[in-house]
């Protein structure tokens, strides 16, 4: 019988093999990992929390309670009531701590919205559009990448140009259709027009191309902690077009549309599935690790419990 028993035995299962095969992949991983560039990461990833209050700081620059340390905690609580509390609190409560503690009304804080959204996605979207020769080896020539760095610059200016233009009269129809509406699409309109100027359009681009810039040096890092040191533009493309994808999918944190991404742009090259995977959830526990200290803080500072969920849906519905 002894002689039978390699036969019958149908060795491991599917999931032990799974498993197996992950704890080989995290054994290996945590022998290559180079925690000295554990610090340089959590100071980038510290800049990123920079970018939005900067760019509010520009379109409130002439509103006297929009001062840097104000929204510099407003929107570090928002963002980490975003990635800890379920059912999105953290927009409604953005809304009402702009509304209450800078003392915006509520049309201008959706006008500001709305522009800031518009030049951060077409931002975004440009940088991605500019990162594909190097997500998947297609214009790999320095002529073809200049040539598709000089449309992609063109075509912002093009966009930005006609947003200008016609964002203000596309109110301002709103506006002579709704009557009963005059009073918050006139806010809507002030706060465009103050916003929504070239040079403030183009400052807010600048900090978000600065911020995109951070992204791509967080995951060049993380690429080379587990051994992976690709050429910055290849990190660039998978930073970018993973977060631009997750930005795109609109679910909390970007997930499923950035892992997916980032995963398959560094596994063409050459980089394997768990070590792409590893460098998705470590990012995610890099934001986590900056914006909790800094949400725990800026909540101090402005009388909110941060895990008060029944106090934050309050507030965030207005109350």
């Amino acid at each position: 019988m002894a002689l039978f028993a390699p036969a019958l035995d149908p060795g491991p299962t599917p999931a032990a093999r799974m498993i197996g095969e992950l704890q080989a992949a995290l054994a290996s991983l945590a022998q290559r990992l180079d925690a000295h560039w554990l610090p340089v990461l959590l100071l980038v990833v510290l800049g990123h929390y920079f970018a939005e209050p900067a760019r509010w700081r520009i379109y409130l620059r002439h509103h006297p309670a929009a001062q840097w340390p104000a929204l510099f905690h407003v929107f570090s609580l928002t963002a980490f009531v975003g990635y800890v509390v379920p059912a999105k609190l953290g927009l409604p409560l953005r809304i009402f701590l702009l509304r209450r503690r800078i003392g915006l009304p509520l049309g201008e804080v959706a006008a500001l919205l709305g522009v800031d959204g518009a030049a951060t996605y077409l931002t975004w979207a440009l940088a991605s559009v500019a990162a594909l020769p190097w997500a998947a080896g297609i214009g790999s020539t320095t002529s073809s990448r200049l040539l598709l760095g000089t449309a992609t610059i063109l075509a912002f200016a093009l966009v930005m140009g006609l947003s200008f233009r016609a964002l203000p009269a596309m109110l301002r129809g709103c506006g002579s259709a709704a009557g009963r509406l005059s009073r918050c699409l006139s806010s809507v309109l002030d706060a465009v027009r103050s916003a929504a100027s070239r040079r403030v359009l183009a400052a807010a681009a600048g900090i978000t191309a600065i911020d995109i810039l951070g992204h791509t040096l967080r995951h060049w890092i993380l690429l080379v902690m587990i051994g992976h040191p690709l050429p910055l533009p290849v990190a660039f493309a998978a930073a970018c077009i993973g977060i631009f994808a997750g930005m795109a999918s609109l679910m909390p944190m970007g997930l499923g549309g950035y892992d997916i991404t980032l995963v398959l742009i560094l596994g063409l090259n050459g980089v394997p599935v768990a070590d792409g995977v590893a460098i998705a959830l470590a990012n995610r526990l890099a934001n986590l690790a900056v914006a909790s200290p800094l949400g725990l803080w800026s909540g101090t500072v402005l009388g909110i419990n941060a895990f008060d969920r029944r106090a934050l849906r309050k507030l965030g519905s207005g109350g």
